[in-house]
């Protein structure tokens, strides 16, 4: 259990080959995930308590193996923090959201990804992904709804993205 009044370091966890969950609970304050801190962690398949997270730093997750993640608060995601997270299916943003680049980019099994709130998107963010579907819409059911800027390339190479219907809000 990692407690949001912890300073973790970088690399804290990394390279961890038998850690299989992370905790993370609260006293009041968020936690703020460093660089590189669980990198490389393969068999890492479940993080609890993000709505006490903050920011994930660069490269924090990468190389994990991750199913789901739900961001339910406001939070700040690094660059690369998840990249190469090979068994990454599905995404979740539920509040205002920063995507950094390459942030979700090689995540090979993502399949669904989606924004709630306002939210931006970085260059690469998303890039690499055969199996991805997305429809962009501005409605209510749209899984990008939210966002409102989306930089160069944050898409690029995703091959399964068959339509687009951009709102006029929205900012790239």
């Amino acid at each position: 259990v990692l407690y949001s009044s912890m300073n973790l370091g970088e690399y804290a966890f990394s390279n961890c080959a038998s850690l299989q969950s992370v905790t993370i609970d609260s006293n009041g304050e968020k936690l703020s995930i460093p660089k590189y801190c669980f990198a490389n962690d393969s068999k890492l398949r479940s993080v609890s308590g993000l709505e006490y997270v903050s920011d994930v730093g660069s490269n924090a997750f990468e190389g994990c193996g991750l199913d789901k993640l739900q961001f339910p608060v406001s939070v700040i995601i690094g660059s690369n923090a998840f990249r190469n997270c090979s068994v990454l299916s599905s995404v979740d943003f539920l509040s205002e959201t920063e995507v950094g680049s390459g942030a979700f980019s090689d995540c090979p099994s993502l399949v669904s990804v989606s924004f709630d709130k306002r939210s931006k998107i970085g260059e690469r963010a998303f890039a690499n992904f055969s199996a991805l579907k997305l429809n962009f819409r501005d409605d209510d059911v749209s899984p990008l709804h939210g966002v409102w800027y989306i930089e160069s390339k944050a898409f690029e190479g995703c091959t399964s993205v068959t339509s687009l219907c951009l709102p006029a809000s929205l900012q790239y």
